[in-house]
């Protein structure tokens, strides 16, 4: 018999490869196209839900226009009286504190507020009285830090030094005072906090009723 011709001997072979490759391909078209589809249906489903807080953020920012162009004065009115309460109060416990830990005899001449920190000058006999002052001062739990900030001639022309005196000092510090939740200053009286946005809606809504 005739020897087999080598295309006719491999043909299956090489059909066999093409489809097998064939194959392959459309696979990997299928899995492009699969991958694609689903990367668009995230960003698709990112976007739907940066729109949905973006229309959120926008309802809120708008009620609360509303709600500031209805109850704005009212609001504004209460939080000054709570800023003011506060004031009152730190000033209240501030000088408090110093007047208790002043030694006999001294007083202070000059005293100032601001936030929670309390500045205070006063005449002392001598440096070591004021550096005792600083420490008792330091060791009240309701004071959360103390400053030193001039010894010596820092008083200006409010310091009224004794001329027959020797050894005075001006002694001029600062100190701040702990947070109300650690029981040192309390907190402003109920009626001075400002109202939510909630109970002025319910205010509103009761006084349309009547």
């Amino acid at each position: 018999m005739p020897p087999v011709p080598s295309g006719r001997r491999y043909f299956h072979f090489a059909l066999t490869l093409i489809m097998l490759w064939l194959l392959q391909m459309v696979a990997l078209a299928g899995w492009y196209v699969y991958e694609q589809v689903q990367e668009v249906s995230r960003v698709k489903a990112a976007h739907e839900q940066r729109e949905e807080t973006y229309f959120e953020a926008q309802k809120k920012v708008a009620d609360h226009q509303a709600f500031m162009n209805r109850y704005g004065p009212d609001v504004r009115y209460r939080e000054a009286v709570q800023q003011l309460e506060e004031g009152r109060l730190l000033w209240s416990n501030g000088l408090q504190v110093v007047n208790q830990k002043l030694p006999a005899g001294t007083e202070l001449f000059r005293a100032e507020v601001d936030a929670r920190r309390m500045d205070g000058w006063a005449v002392f006999p001598s440096g070591d009285e004021a550096a005792a002052f600083l420490e008792s001062l330091q060791s009240d739990s309701r004071v959360k830090s103390v400053f030193l900030d001039c010894l010596g001639d820092c008083g200006g022309d409010d310091a009224l030094l004794d001329p027959d005196a020797e050894g005075e000092e001006v002694l001029h510090f600062h100190f701040t005072l702990k947070p109300s939740d650690d029981g040192s200053t309390p907190p402003p009286s109920r009626d001075s906090r400002p109202p939510s946005e909630e109970m002025m809606q319910a205010k509103g809504d009761t006084d349309a009723m009547e």
